[in-house]
C-alpha cells in the first residue's frame, strides 16, 4: 500500500532535460512560455500523476524548473514542467532528481493516469491470480 497522494509506477524511459529559470516571485503562471536555458539527458525512474523521478548526469539546483516530454504508447509526446523537490547525488556521477508536476493541466494529469493505471492491470490481476480470488 502507497501513502503517497499519486500511486507511482516504476518508468524507465530515456529523456531530454530542459532547465527552464524559476521565477523571481515562486509563480508559475507563465511556466509554459519560458525558455529553455539548458539542457541535459535523463532517464526516468519512475512515475505519478504528481510527478516523477529521473537520473541525470549534473547536479542541478533546486531553484530551477524542468521541462521533459512523456512519451507513451498510444499518445502523441507531450512535455511537461516540473519543480524540483529533491537531489540526491549517486555513486559514478550520477543524480537522482525527484520533482512534482507545476502548470499542468488536468487534460495532461489524465493522461498521464490513464497510462499509470494501464501499466498496473496486468500486476493486479497477477496478484489476483495469485491470492486465489
Amino acid at each position: 500500500m502507497q501513502s503517497r497522494e499519486y500511486y507511482r509506477i516504476g518508468f524507465e524511459q530515456s529523456a531530454s532535460v530542459g532547465i527552464l529559470n524559476a521565477s523571481v516571485d515562486g509563480s508559475d503562471d507563465d511556466v509554459r512560455l519560458r525558455p529553455v536555458v539548458t539542457r541535459t539527458r535523463g532517464r526516468f525512474t519512475n512515475l505519478s500523476a504528481g510527478g516523477f523521478a529521473i537520473l541525470i548526469p549534473q547536479p542541478v539546483p533546486r531553484q530551477v524548473l524542468l521541462r521533459v516530454t512523456l512519451q507513451f504508447d498510444g499518445f502523441e509526446p507531450f512535455d511537461v514542467e516540473a519543480r524540483i523537490v529533491s537531489v540526491l547525488s549517486l555513486p559514478g556521477g550520477q543524480y537522482l532528481v525527484r520533482a512534482s508536476y507545476v502548470g499542468i493541466s488536468e487534460d495532461v494529469r489524465d493522461r498521464i493516469t490513464r497510462f499509470i493505471f494501464r501499466r498496473q492491470q496486468p500486476l493486479l490481476h497477477h496478484a489476483d491470480a495469485a491470492s486465489g480470488e
